[in-house]
C-alpha cells in the first residue's frame, strides 16, 4: 500500500481510441476515486477555451474544478493559463519524446522545463486530494509524454496502466465522424485519421507506452478488449495494481451483470461518452470486423504486426 505522504495516482498510457474514457469513468465510479479524465488538456481545452467539464458544466464555471486550482495555486486568477499552456508544450509535445524516452539527449533548458511543469502538476495533484481526500486519483491523459513528465512529480506514487486496444478497431474508429459536444461556440468534429496515419500514431504511442516500463516503479498492461469482456474482474485486478485493497469490496455493487450506472464524473476531455449517465451495459465494440474494408484491413494488419502478436492479437480469434 502507498505511503500515505503520496497521492496515489494511476495513469493510463496508450494510444487514442483504445478505450481509455471508459476504462477512466469505470473506476471513477468506485467510491475513493477520483477520475479526472485528460488532465494534459487542463490548460487548453479546459481553462483557455473553456470546454465542457464531464459534469456538462463549462470548465470555468465548474465548482470542482475550481475548488482544486484554488488549492492548488491559491486562487484561480493566480493561474497564467497561457503561460502554463505554453509550459506544457514545451515539455509533452510528441517532438520531444524521444528526450523524455532517453534523459541523456536532455539539454539543460529541457530539464528546467521539465522540472518546473513537474511542479505545477504536482501542486494539481495536491489540489486534488485535499479537495476530494481521493484515495486514488486516475489521470487518462494516454500520452506516454505525459506519464514521462509524471515519472518526475515528487509527491505522487505513480502506477503506468499501459491500456491497448486492436489497431484495425483503433484504426477503423478513427475513420468515424464524431461530435465534440464540449466545444460550444460552434459545431466541431473530432478530426479523422488515414489507415497509415493511425497505424503509425499506434506504433509510436504504444511503443513510448512501453517505455514507460523502464523508467516507472509500477507499471501493468491490460487490453481494451479483456476490459470490457470481464469487467468486474479486471477492475478488481486494477485496483488490486495501485494497491488499495479496501476499494475491492465496492466494485461488485456497481455492476448488474454486465449493466453498470454511471454517475457524472469530472473529467477534461476524453471520447464523447463521458456525458452518458444512467445503466449502460459494458460491451465489446468490435464493429471493425465487419464493417472496415478488406484493403484498410489488410493494411493495418501489415503495418501493425510486430506489435499486434506482442499484445496477442494475432494467431488467434481476433485475427
Amino acid at each position: 500500500m502507498p505511503g500515505r505522504d503520496l497521492i496515489n495516482v494511476l495513469f493510463i498510457a496508450g494510444a487514442g481510441r483504445s478505450g481509455s474514457t471508459l476504462l477512466d469513468r469505470m473506476l471513477g465510479q468506485i467510491p475513493g476515486v477520483h477520475a479526472v479524465g485528460e488532465l494534459k488538456f487542463i490548460w487548453d481545452r479546459g481553462l483557455l477555451e473553456n470546454q465542457l467539464c464531464g459534469c456538462s458544466k463549462p470548465l470555468n464555471e465548474c465548482a470542482y474544478w475550481n475548488a482544486i486550482l484554488e488549492a492548488a495555486f491559491g486562487s484561480v486568477d493566480a493561474i497564467n493559463k497561457q503561460d502554463l499552456w505554453e509550459l506544457r508544450q514545451a515539455v509533452e509535445r510528441i517532438r520531444h519524446a524521444h528526450r523524455l524516452a532517453f534523459p541523456v539527449l536532455q539539454t539543460r533548458q529541457n530539464k528546467q522545463h521539465l522540472q518546473a511543469y513537474a511542479d505545477v502538476l504536482g501542486n494539481i495533484y495536491r489540489g486534488i486530494q485535499e479537495t476530494t481526500n481521493a484515495t486514488l486519483i486516475v489521470d487518462s491523459s494516454k500520452d506516454a509524454t505525459h506519464g514521462f513528465v509524471l515519472n518526475q512529480v515528487n509527491n505522487i506514487d505513480l502506477h503506468v496502466l499501459h491500456l491497448t486496444r486492436d489497431s484495425r478497431a483503433v484504426a477503423h474508429s478513427w475513420t468515424r465522424e464524431k461530435l465534440r459536444p464540449e466545444v460550444q461556440k460552434e459545431r466541431t468534429y473530432f478530426l479523422t485519421r488515414s489507415v497509415y496515419d493511425s497505424a503509425s500514431r499506434w506504433i509510436l504511442l504504444n511503443w513510448l507506452a512501453n517505455r514507460l516500463q523502464k523508467t516507472s516503479t509500477h507499471y501493468a498492461h491490460f487490453r481494451y478488449e479483456d476490459i470490457v469482456s470481464h469487467p468486474q474482474e479486471n477492475l478488481r485486478n486494477i485496483i488490486k495494481f495501485t494497491g488499495e485493497p479496501s476499494l475491492l469490496a465496492l466494485i461488485d455493487d456497481l455492476f448488474d451483470g454486465n449493466i453498470m450506472t454511471f454517475k457524472a464524473t469530472h473529467t477534461v476531455a476524453g471520447n464523447p461518452g463521458r456525458f452518458k449517465v444512467g445503466p449502460m451495459p459494458i460491451r465489446l465494440d468490435d464493429e471493425w470486423k465487419n464493417s472496415m474494408p478488406a484493403g484498410r484491413k489488410r493494411m493495418t494488419t501489415l503495418l501493425t504486426a510486430p506489435l499486434l502478436r506482442r499484445y496477442g492479437y494475432l494467431g488467434n480469434h481476433n485475427e
